[in-house]
């Protein structure tokens, strides 16, 4: 047996969706996981645990970028004897992503004659009527399948009945006038595959429809303005039950009333749904499944031209934008589960082309592309993700303000965008243009306003932009230190990074005195041997190390660790990370045999209280090995360590 699985490749959305159902439909996964790990995950069971053979179908590869990131996921060994994969493209520069030689690629030619009368003869009901009208027919719609196929549907379905030289008749009449135009030129003169034979066909089959049953010509309108495959029923379906759920209650009866002008129905009722799913699907102009509907991109794009040369495809698009903002779950929702944004997520970069004027419903369009774009950053999409955030966040900015929650919680997810496609001069930008907007409008007391100040800190920090963030550090130091006071964790963090900051630069004076004043002030507000104190007097040590003082390094372990095993007990984590520490240092210094002694004593402590598997015990054992390869768990005692044992002079 032969399994063969269509992959559809346009873009990572789609590819993660068809993994993922091909995950669920063979129990491969029941649960969802980033796009990374579920297509490894399928493509181990394919190659070790499926029996049979398969095919890979990746159809659709349109772009380089998300060829460069498919072809990472072309199994390279096992599918070689147990499947095989077949990667679709117009583009030569996308195939040679896949394959090492340009005679691996396979150069699909137009259908000829007699492929495409045969395929005429195949979705006529009834035989030819006249051979030679078939060989007209099929000559002027340019032997696209396509367009034959529609042909086809339409001499099948029309009323009254229609000849293949009547539909001839017809194809020179819809040629010899203005079909259907783009009037900005945007996209749809530049598709290669808007050739003018299917834009006739479509015109013949859609006049028809748009004259007998208006409502089909509706729900193909509302069909175009989502991406063109796997559309959900649910996302299309006039319902009137639907409408219950809907919350537009923010609404203004000023409101609904333009919206209602508008054509904006969001779920209208209409009971002849299925009987309008029908009637496209019989002039091929979608193709309808269980749950699901697709529809050819021509098709799409011939209708969307339409209504835009006819002033209704804002219409249409803010209906579909209604619709996705109604089923799009929020985070917070409790019943949240991944299956329906991994459904709707592909669709929503669709919304971009819809942005509305109106502020109320611009808000909702902003709202929409950031919990999409947030999904879109869950599951690694980041191309998806990184123009849902932008679009929400500028949409945001002009309606609520830089500072509003809502604006604050995008602009931290594109920034996660931006670091993970190391984006610094975006992600600069991005959190400097919050802080202008926060200190004008909330002032720098505000905590929102020391947060964002907190975030570009750190930006600089990690782009080596030493001197910006020493002048932010300082800035944000004096704001603390008046709104929550010299002893607030907050105000004690931002010294400590502007310590760290110091030291990055070389000013080691300036570090250490800084350190040895926050260490100060935390005895002063919390005790001199509370655990914060230690901690910070640990760190201190370690800076002392980084930079060769090694007798000061050993004099603050030694007394950080008696404190430690004293206040806080031998098993405390602060007393084991520090009793390693210093065996370390013991090394550096050259004094072997008391390193070995403490690290063994750290190790025998760790798998008492955190057990061998712990990651902490175990990185000690494996520094144990490098300084001592014989060593094993069989020279720890099984016995737990006593009092007595851990009582070893380490002074200096």
């Amino acid at each position: 047996m032969t399994f063969v699985f269509w992959i559809d490749a346009r873009t990572r959305a789609r590819f993660e969706q068809c993994f993922q159902d091909i995950a669920e439909r063979y129990k491969v996964r029941c649960r969802f996981e980033n796009t990374a790990n579920i297509v490894n995950l399928v493509l181990r069971w394919l190659e070790n645990q499926l029996e049979g053979n398969w095919v890979l179908v990746f159809d659709g590869v349109g772009d380089a970028e998300n060829a460069e990131f498919l072809a990472r996921h072309v199994p390279t060994h096992a599918w070689r004897t147990c499947g095989s994969v077949i990667v679709t493209t117009r583009s030569e520069e996308v195939a040679l992503k896949f394959v090492p030689k340009k005679e691996d690629v396979v150069v699909l030619d137009p259908m000829d004659e007699a492929h495409a009368l045969k395929l005429l003869g195949r979705k006529l009901d009834m035989p030819f009527d006249s051979i030679e009208d078939a060989k007209k027919l099929v000559a002027a719609l340019e032997y696209i399948p396509l367009a034959i196929v529609q042909a086809a549907a339409y001499i099948n379905r029309a009323k009254p009945p229609c000849s293949l030289r009547q539909y001839l008749d017809k194809l020179k009449e819809v040629s010899s006038k203005s079909i259907v135009s783009d009037p900005d030129g945007e996209r749809f003169n530049q598709d290669v595959t808007l050739k003018p034979p299917i834009l006739s066909t479509w015109n013949i089959s859609f006049d028809y429809l748009w004259h007998n049953r208006p409502s089909a010509t509706d729900l193909l309108s509302l069909m175009s303005c989502a991406d063109h495959q796997i559309i959900p029923d649910f996302l299309v379906r006039f319902s009137a039950e639907t409408i219950t759920e809907v919350d537009d209650t923010d609404d203004t009866v000023s409101q609904k009333d333009e919206r209602n002008e508008m054509g904006l129905t969001r779920f209208s009722t209409l009971p002849t749904f299925g009987k309008d799913i029908r009637l496209l699907s019989d002039f091929s102009l979608i193709t309808a499944s269980a749950e699901t509907f697709d529809m050819a991109e021509p098709v799409q794009l011939a209708t969307q031209a339409w209504l835009k040369s006819r002033g209704q495809l804002d219409r249409w698009g803010q209906e579909f934008v209604y619709r996705m903002d109604a089923v799009f779950p929020y985070q917070d929702d409790e019943n949240i589960t991944w299956d329906l944004p991994r459904i709707l997520l592909p669709h929503a970069p669709t919304i971009l082309a819809y942005r509305p004027t109106d502020k109320l419903l611009l808000n909702r369009w902003s709202n929409l592309a950031a919990r999409a774009g947030r999904y879109a950053l869950i599951t690694a999409n980041l191309v998806d993700a990184k123009r849902l955030l932008e679009a929400a966040l500028e949409a945001q900015g002009s309606t609520l303000g830089l500072t509003h929650n809502a604006s604050f919680d995008t602009t931290g997810n594109l920034s996660t965008v931006y670091v993970r496609l190391k984006e610094e001069s975006k992600l600069r930008y991005l959190w400097k243009q919050s802080l202008d907007s926060s200190l004008e409008v909330l002032g720098a007391g505000h905590p929102r306003t020391r947060t964002i100040m907190d975030c570009l800190a750190k930006v600089y920090y990690i782009q080596h932009r030493w001197e910006d963030t020493e002048v932010l550090q300082k800035q944000l130091i004096e704001s603390s230190e008046a709104s929550l006071g010299a002893a607030h964790p907050k105000t004690l963090e931002a010294r400590d990074w502007l310590a760290n900051i110091w030291e990055r630069q070389d000013r080691l004076v300036e570090a250490e005195a800084l350190w040895k004043e926050l260490i100060e002030t935390l005895k002063d507000s919390r005790g001199r041997e509370h655990a914060d104190v230690l901690e910070k007097s640990r760190e201190l040590a370690l800076f002392y190390y980084r930079h060769g003082r090694w007798t000061d390094t050993e004099a603050v372990q030694v007394s950080v660790m008696n404190t430690c095993r004293r206040v806080l007990g031998t098993g405390h984590q602060l007393t084991l990370n520090t009793m390693r520490d210093l065996a370390i240092t013991y090394r550096r210094r050259g004094r072997q045999m008391n390193a070995i002694a403490l690290l063994f004593l750290a190790i025998w402590l760790r798998k008492d209280s955190l057990g061998r598997c712990h990651p902490n015990t175990k990185a000690d054992f494996e520094l144990m090995r490098e300084w001592n390869p014989q060593f094993t768990w069989a020279m720890v005692p099984s016995r737990a360590a006593t009092l007595s044992d851990t009582m070893v002079n380490h002074g200096v």
